[in-house]
């Protein structure tokens, strides 16, 4: 059996997937086991030549909540690195979560949080906070007061941030649909405009230069680089991910040139990202390139191709490949995430580990303990539920039985 890149002819060079996410159900809404992911993970390591991935653990910002997302995700790394590490390595960045009545003040959750992220062993921090329906649920922008000792902290222990700042342009727009009707903005006035949320990035970078931080999704900028490029001129440390919001590759695709010229120059600050989530667990790997094969492989595509190429089920048209050299592909696929998160994960330190899980264990088994801020003074933000009850208790349970054993 041929693996993606075998069968594709993409250049055999170690590769990292900085942005994937772990879900509490597949595609169909069916919970999925903690050790069901693990399988997930190893074979899309496997099939795609990864020898590193750093997951993103993120619980949603409505319905459902999986309080118990971060301690999967240690769960997977620190499994799976004891068992495949350094061959493949597993690195996490924690969820951070803005929704109990602690007792704390906002400035002081996010603090505690960080600290305590940093301490049980994560690689950094993923923060959906600059995401227009997160930023109208929290009220407050990321140059907001609040957020200064959580970013204090995170300068002073070099713990990388990944932050979601904005969505694709066509959400603020009027479009017309198949029809020829014109449709409303997904957006309206109550939605904060994309030039604000950069604005409030910018000011929050003004305060902080030496944050180290990658934004998510090429910073939904494509259509225009010069503005782009005068951005990341301003602030040295910042990176770009290109996890496929595929809107940014048709963007990009409307001035190949100019595109080529930009990777080139940037190819220090340009992160390889897919946005894989565990849909699927099959022991199948030949299923995995049906499941993840389109998401993984339209940026794979856009930097080294060698003739133009569709997206599937999209009528845009053809993408123009950048074409890259090795140099800059041995960046963007992996010496760049190797700088900013190190050669080898962060140790997973199991006595917190279990802290945390036992801490989470009690509201699943009990979910009337759980504390949910004021509705009204956080936006509406409703969570219907907690996210796959009965398998989380029992994969709390495995994942206890795993961090007591060390």
């Amino acid at each position: 059996m041929k693996n993606n890149t075998t069968l594709h002819g993409y250049n055999p060079m170690p590769l990292c997937d900085s942005h994937i996410h772990i879900h509490h159900s597949d595609r169909a809404g069916l919970p999925i086991t903690i050790d069901d992911t693990c399988t997930f993970i190893k074979n899309l390591m496997i099939y795609f030549s990864y020898d590193r991935l750093n997951i993103q653990a993120l619980t949603p910002y409505g319905g459902a909540l999986d309080l118990a997302i971060n301690t999967k995700a240690l769960y997977c790394k620190a499994k799976l690195n004891k068992q495949f590490a350094p061959e493949h390595q597993v690195y996490v960045n924690a969820n951070l979560m803005h929704v109990f009545n602690t007792g704390l003040s906002p400035e002081e959750e996010l603090l505690r949080q960080a600290k305590v992220a940093y301490a049980v062993g994560f690689d950094g921090i993923k923060l959906l906070d600059g995401k227009p329906i997160f930023r109208r649920q929290l009220g407050y922008g990321l140059n907001d007061s609040r957020y200064e000792p959580f970013l204090q902290f995170v300068i002073e222990h070099d713990f990388p941030l990944v932050l979601h700042t904005g969505d694709p342009h066509e959400m603020w727009e009027e479009l017309v649909d198949s029809n020829g009707v014109k449709q409303p903005p997904h957006f309206d006035s109550s939605f904060v405009t994309m030039p604000q949320l950069r604005d409030e990035l910018e000011q929050m970078l003004e305060k902080h230069p030496m944050l180290k931080i990658t934004l998510a999704h090429f910073y939904f900028w494509g259509a225009e680089l010069e503005q782009l490029s005068a951005f990341l001129d301003r602030y040295p440390n910042v990176c770009l991910d290109i996890v496929p919001a595929c809107e940014e590759f048709f963007d990009l695709n409307k001035d190949p040139a100019t595109a080529r010229e930009f990777f080139i120059k940037y190819s220090d600050r340009i992160l390889f990202g897919s946005d894989c989530n565990n849909w699927h667990s099959s022991e199948s790997l030949d299923e995995y390139q049906h499941c993840f094969g389109n998401i993984i492989n339209l940026p794979r595509n856009y930097l080294e191709a060698k003739a133009p190429f569709r997206f599937v089920d999209n009528d845009r048209g053809e993408i123009t490949p950048l074409q890259l050299e090795e140099e800059y592909l041995k960046k963007i696929y992996h010496d760049n995430f190797v700088r900013i998160y190190g050669e080898t994960a962060r140790p997973v330190n199991y006595d917190l580990a279990l802290e945390l899980v036992n801490e989470v264990a009690p509201i699943y088994n009990d979910p009337s303990t759980i504390i949910f801020p004021d509705r009204e003074k956080f936006g509406g933000l409703e969570f219907t539920s907690l996210a796959s009850r009965e398998i989380n208790v029992k994969n709390l349970e495995t994942m206890a039985q795993f961090f007591e054993t060390k």
